[in-house]
């Protein structure tokens, strides 16, 4: 493999411009506290029930509570809303009665209203997550790519746009890698494009497991793919390049073939523009290890990436 920085700029090239929700961290302990505050004092309101006649709305109260805890913790943000409402509901109503009825109130009444809300809260929120996961699901097919499971441009492009104007804002490190397949039209061309979707996807799955759960790895188009680094040094990002091209020249395909690639590694530059300049300044890395040969790795050096304007139509 040969890496090499870049001490040429001939190439310039035209660039143009993410989550599905999860539970609280409620514990299964909290869960069960709940249950057995709500079972205790359940057991105690048929045991004394003169003792607690005025505590009966509280009582009522901690039927919801492990209902609001469950959909919590399942993430079920339409039934966990309409549980913590139907409780501040019945700490309201608790107030009302103290407040100004006493204790003349027909708690069976206010245990039938429970049950109601407690129902209602499941409808709505069934409904609700519903919906969200109509969503989450439309979310997911828009930022990702269909054939190799990454992200796509999209999902890219929206990333690229925040963690540039984060390195901007507080010049933190941000790095690019282009990634380009080697001879992968020839690979189609031989084998078609059936065997070469396969490979596209061994090639995505490559990538994926090589490449940190804090980076953003997707396909930029074709045969390329583009991994976004923040907070991530450009000598450190050579070496994620390192691994992925040793991982891919290792890889198997279906026809018994190895793939290569090459790749361009950029880092951010206060100087930089706009986010395509780190992209173009990536791409003109890649433009250069192409030129050297197959499985090659090219750094661009900072201090040529703020020179790079991308503009419509053509440097």
């Amino acid at each position: 493999m040969l890496v090499a920085g870049l001490t040429s700029s001939d190439a310039v090239l035209n660039v143009h411009e993410k989550p599905l929700h999860k539970g609280g961290s409620v514990t299964p302990q909290a869960l069960l506290i709940s249950l057995l505050a709500l079972l205790v004092t359940g057991v105690a309101t048929f045991v004394w029930p003169d003792s607690l006649s005025s505590l009966s709305g509280f009582v009522w109260l901690l039927a919801l509570i492990p209902c609001f805890l469950l959909a919590y913790h399942k993430g079920w943000r339409g039934a966990a809303v309409g549980f913590a409402a139907s409780m501040v509901l019945m700490v309201g109503l608790q107030v009302v009665v103290v407040s100004f009825l006493g204790n003349e109130v027909d708690w069976q009444l206010a245990g039938g209203l429970t049950v109601v809300l407690i129902g209602l809260s499941f409808a709505i929120g069934w409904v609700a997550e519903a919906l969200h996961r109509r969503r989450d699901v439309a979310v997911d097919l828009a930022y990702t790519d269909e054939l190799t499971g990454l992200a796509n441009r999209r999902a890219l492009l929206y990333a690229l746009a925040h963690h540039f104007a984060a390195a901007k804002r507080e010049t933190q490190f941000l790095c690019a890698i282009l990634f380009d397949l080697d001879g992968f039209k020839e690979y189609n061309n031989k084998y078609g494009h059936s065997v070469g979707d396969e490979a596209m996807r061994l090639v995505g799955r490559v990538l994926a497991d090589n490449t940190r759960n804090s980076d953003l790895t997707g396909r930029y188009g074709g045969d390329e793919f583009l991994t976004l680094l923040p907070g991530t040094s450009l000598q450190a990002a050579t070496t994620v390049s390192e691994r992925v091209l040793q991982a891919i020249s290792e890889a198997v395909t279906s026809t018994g073939d190895r793939l290569t690639m090459c790749a361009g590694v950029a880092d951010f530059d206060p100087a930089m523009f706009e986010m395509r300049d780190l992209v173009a300044a990536a791409d003109l890395a890649l433009y250069e290890a192409k030129s050297k040969g197959s499985n090659t790795i090219v750094q661009c050096p900072p201090q040529i990436a703020p020179g790079i304007r991308v503009l419509d139509g053509g440097a």
